[in-house]
């Protein structure tokens, strides 16, 4: 009879596993052996070895998931090394985080063939309680076991039965999250009043350009053309195993050239000059591969958090530093900028994204700055 032997697993925890002999092989004539490991627990493992005894549980090629065993972690990661060619790699990023932080820690233990309706219902609630991207989670935990059904390694998708909470931002009206022409003009006003001058500088880009945080905090000034006034969108801060790097923006159409009004163009230049003047005093020289918008030490780019701590200051209506990029595309849209410009100013694949109607882009860009600046200054 096998013998259950317990093991420590590369990560300090301890596991049980065994070789059972099977017997003769009648095709090849040689013995049949198998070797199965992973058990949590002594019990687990001499359940599983008298499964195979009677020959309930067949032994699986070593190419293949054995099916009895398989957790919902197992298929993900099956799953994503399919998904992740299929997507952009900022796209494959973003879904690798939502695993990691919510959808494993609710499911990646269970047996996949073991896991109820119950459990998927109760783990949507619990995401929704907590974070506004649920129905997100929700959907990508559907595509895994999605995934499964169609290996055959589950009968029935629990997810397809789910019912979705309300979500708990209902309550919040549409309005609030982006500004009205005169709540950007007096936000505006007021920064210039009360922030350092790259604060201000950094919220009159994105309120007047739409770009992403990322792509702002990537910027230098190489990207600025002061003649043509333009900044060059070419690349983002983004985010990998919790660090911060400048990699690429988030699809090819965010790789864009986006037109500057002439008042945020001198707001450039002085802060320029301004940037200039701080790090000279500090023995430190500058070039045009310097970030725009950095910390005071010029070690790196600004700190994601800074502009949202900044903005905490403001006794006005809030929104997210996300808001004025909604902002940008709001006021622009009724400015009547058309939505398939809007859609390429702001970088998005498919014109649904920003608004379903199908327009052709203006291809000249200071029309389409123009149109936004003007509906701002009267």
């Amino acid at each position: 009879m096998a013998e259950i032997k317990k093991y420590t697993k590369k990560d300090g925890s301890t596991a049980y596993m065994f070789n059972a002999y099977l017997g003769v092989n009648p095709k090849t004539g040689k013995p049949k052996r198998t070797t199965r490991r992973g058990f949590s627990t002594s019990k687990e493992a001499k359940l599983a070895l008298a499964r195979l005894e009677l020959g309930e549980d067949e032994p699986t090629p070593k190419n293949e998931i054995q099916k009895k065993y398989i957790t919902f972690k197992d298929v993900y990661e099956t799953w994503y090394t399919i998904y992740k060619e299929t997507v952009s790699p900022y796209t494959a990023e973003c879904t690798a985080r939502y695993f990691k932080n919510h959808i494993l820690p609710a499911l990646g233990n269970k047996v996949i063939d073991q896991i109820t309706y119950n459990d998927c219902q109760l783990a949507v609630i619990k995401w929704a309680k907590t974070q506004k991207r649920f129905s997100t989670y929700k959907d990508y935990a559907s595509k895994v076991m999605k995934y499964a059904r169609k290996n055959k390694w589950i009968n029935y998708n629990p997810f397809d039965d789910v019912d979705m909470p309300k979500k708990w931002e209902e309550n919040k009206k549409e309005t609030d999250k982006f500004y009205t022409k005169e709540e950007l003009n007096t936000f505006l006003n007021w920064a210039q009043s009360n922030l350092s001058y790259q604060d201000f500088t950094a919220f009159r880009v994105l309120a007047y350009s739409g770009v992403r945080k990322g792509e702002l905090r990537a910027l230098l000034w190489d990207d600025v053309d002061f003649k043509a006034n333009t900044i060059d969108i070419n690349k983002a801060i983004r985010m990998k195993e919790g660090k911060e790097y400048v990699g690429q923006t988030k699809n090819d159409p965010s790789m864009r050239i986006i037109g500057l009004d002439d008042v945020t163009i001198k707001i450039l230049k002085k802060w320029n000059l301004e940037q200039r003047k701080y790090f000279l005093k500090r023995g430190i020289s500058i070039n045009k591969k310097q970030y725009i918008f950095s910390w005071e030490d010029n070690q790196t780019f600004m700190p994601y958090y800074r502009l949202s701590n900044v903005f905490k200051k403001y006794p006005g209506k809030k929104i997210s530093i996300h808001g004025f990029r909604h902002t940008h595309a709001t006021l622009s849209l009724d400015a009547g900028v058309k939505p398939k410009d809007v859609q390429a100013r702001l970088g998005h694949i498919k014109s649904d994204m920003t608004m379903n109607v199908y327009a052709h882009p203006v291809e000249n860009n200071k029309e389409i700055t123009q149109k936004f600046v003007d509906y701002l200054n009267n």
